[in-house]
């Protein structure tokens, strides 16, 4: 904390000197190394793995991390910060689902993404490390701050890295879905996803008219029992356009249900009730019969206890207005005022 401190009392001449005392420190070598006295003869992977030796162990550790993240954050040029970025190219995925390296990888697209035509970024969202991502602890939310990262420099730059996340995750979105943190992943793609791309989920979770009925509504089912993918189908049925979530409902009615019975299915029906609401949705079976069972009711004569219930009514009613005129006859032209207090008190 001290040290987080010291950068934001001092010049930025000696920040730039601080932070170049850290990228020159080395390791100290191990009883080992001394005895041995080295072959003198290091190749490029010993070189990097000295260079970055100092930096690797600040960045993932409890409390160093915070001091290096307050270097990214000083937004420096680039220079000043270039081996921290080539300490996390050396392994971006591992830094990336690190407790801590998560912390610094987020730091550095945040200030440094748009670098080297976001070099980085396109290598943290290919195909292979973007998976291994979306399933990690840690290195899920890299991924989730990538959907809402932006550049603020007129359009967004960042367009075509958000697609690339939205195509990778679809395409296996049955799988992700399952998964504790990619679940995550998947629904806050549905938040960034266009239509099409929606509709591209429904067709990998509904089938788009291949197979059989029992082979369109086995993923569905699976999913909507699911602990994690549960949320998925929820998320559907929030952000889709209603012509999206007409499909889904209709496809969980036909093909599930006992949907109320299930673990998680009470919260779907929940927003199964409010798309039903906001949309003319036809009533069929028991709500159309309920509808009509209500305007009988209102038309079928009354039942005897009704009968008696009413005539006691109207003898209550009798009695009042006797009173009423009793009243009368001994204050033949009450005052105003008397007839405030009687109603009053009454």
């Amino acid at each position: 904390r001290v040290i987080q401190k010291a950068f934001d009392c001092v010049s930025l001449s000696e920040s730039q000197a601080l932070i170049a005392e850290l990228r020159q420190l080395r390791r100290r070598p191990s009883t080992a190394d001394s005895a041995s006295g080295g072959s003198g003869k290091g190749n490029d992977a010993d070189d990097d793995e000295d260079r970055f030796a100092v930096i690797h162990d600040c960045i993932i550790c409890p409390n160093a991390n915070h001091v290096v993240q307050k270097i990214i954050t000083l937004e420096l040029d680039i220079s000043h910060i270039q081996f921290i970025v080539d300490c996390i190219d050396t392994n971006i995925a591992f830094y990336s689902g690190h407790i801590f390296g998560c912390r610094i990888v987020q730091n550095i697209i945040n200030y440094y993404g748009y670098h080297d035509d976001k070099r980085m970024l396109r290598e943290m969202v290919s195909r292979e490390n973007l998976l291994h991502l979306c399933q990690s602890q840690y290195g899920n939310y890299v991924i989730q701050h990538i959907l809402k990262l932006s550049f603020h420099r007129g359009r967004d730059q960042c367009e075509q890295i958000k697609q690339t996340v939205v195509r990778n995750v679809f395409s296996n979105v049955v799988y992700l879905s399952k998964n504790k943190y990619g679940s995550n992943v998947v629904e806050n793609c549905l938040e960034f996803a266009n239509d099409k791309q929606r509709d591209f989920v429904l067709d990998q979770i509904l089938g788009s008219g291949g197979g059989g009925k029992t082979a369109r509504h086995a993923v569905l089912c699976d999913m909507v029992k699911h602990k994690f993918a549960n949320y998925v189908i929820q998320k559907l049925l929030t952000f889709g356009n209603m012509r999206q979530k007409q499909r889904l409902l209709q496809a969980i009615e036909r093909g599930i249900p006992n949907l109320r019975t299930l673990n998680f299915g009470k919260h779907i029906m929940e927003k199964i009730k409010k798309i039903k609401q906001q949309s003319n949705y036809p009533k069929t079976g028991a709500a159309a019969a309920g509808t009509r069972v209500n305007v009988d009711v209102n038309l079928a004569p009354m039942s005897t206890a009704a009968a008696a219930g009413k005539s006691q009514t109207n003898q209550v009613s009798s009695s009042m207005k006797e009173v009423v005129a009793a009243g009368s006859v001994h204050s033949l032209s009450p005052s105003t005022h008397h007839k405030k207090r009687f109603y009053n008190n009454y």
